[in-house]
């Protein structure tokens, strides 16, 4: 795809959008897989890192649907859909964590992985 007129964004800690002014068919198909990728990617980092205590945490973590708008394509990662207190663990630092587990287990793997993120879903790895 183009290098022109494609931009990566990243929202928040967990969504990834692309925002592109125009492109064809074949490009947006290959754009939605290369976001599925960097979701991929995403989603197993965390992984690494999501705390464990009864599992439930870990179990809710889920690569988020593909969303489209005329210009943009997002997707992500989420944990809680089935537990309540997935922010409180992730925002409260005070909370002990077995090593290697963490809270920002989503914010971490995110900034420590955006650069990879970003040439994924450019195309470019």
């Amino acid at each position: 795809m183009p290098k022109k007129g494609k931009k990566v964004r990243i929202i928040g800690k967990e969504k990834i959008s692309v925002f592109f002014q125009s492109s064809s068919k074949r490009q947006r198909l290959q754009l939605r897989a290369n976001l599925l990728r960097a979701s991929a990617l995403l989603y197993r980092k965390t992984q690494e890192i999501v705390p464990v205590d009864t599992t439930a945490l870990k179990r809710s973590g889920r690569i988020l649907p593909l969303r489209s708008t005329k210009n943009t394509i997002s997707s992500g990662v989420g944990y809680g859909s089935t537990v309540d207190y997935a922010i409180y663990v992730h925002e409260i630092a005070e909370y002990y964590h077995k090593p290697p587990t963490s809270w920002k287990y989503l914010e971490r793997p995110f900034r420590e992985n955006q650069s990879q993120i970003r040439r994924i879903v450019r195309g470019d790895q």
